[in-house]
Formats: structure tokens, sequence, C-alpha cells
């Protein structure tokens, strides 16, 4: 599911795709966070760094008093109608 997205549409949700995506998103106690995965000369940034966002990410989200949630709803693209 690399550069892709969910995009919530009225019955049945669209998965669409995005070639040039240069990042993913990661959930911590259902706050969004874009982790950078590729630089702009389109190559891999190396794992440190990305772990590096990471801890920052858990770091962030530890300090705020944010409730657990579910992010089930945001990853389907089932058919709600049925």
């Amino acid at each position: 599911m690399l550069a892709t997205t969910h995009i919530a549409h009225f019955g049945l949700d669209e998965i669409k795709t995005f070639p040039t995506s240069r990042h993913v998103i990661a959930w911590s106690k259902g706050v969004a966070f874009k982790i950078d995965i590729i630089d702009a000369q389109r190559c891999p940034i190396v794992a440190s760094a990305i772990l590096n966002q990471v801890q920052q990410i858990i770091n962030d989200t530890a300090s705020k008093d944010l409730s657990e949630s579910s992010i089930a709803s945001l990853s389907t693209s089932c058919n709600r109608d049925q």
C-alpha cells in the first residue's frame, strides 16, 4: 500500500495511488505523522534517519495526553451500503 491513500466517498471509498510520493504515514494514538522515506533525488533515506523520525513521533505522542483510537475506519475500501 505504499504511495496510496484512502479517499472517503459516499457508498464506496477509493484507493488512489501517487507514484511520486516520498513519504509514508504512521499512526500513533490516533494521530497521523508523515515519515520521509525517499529524498528529493528519489533515493531511499538511510534507516537511521527513518528511525530518528519514528523516535520523534514516539517522544511527541508520549508527552501528550492522547487517547488510543482505532484507525480501522480510515483504512477500508469496503462498501458501507452492504
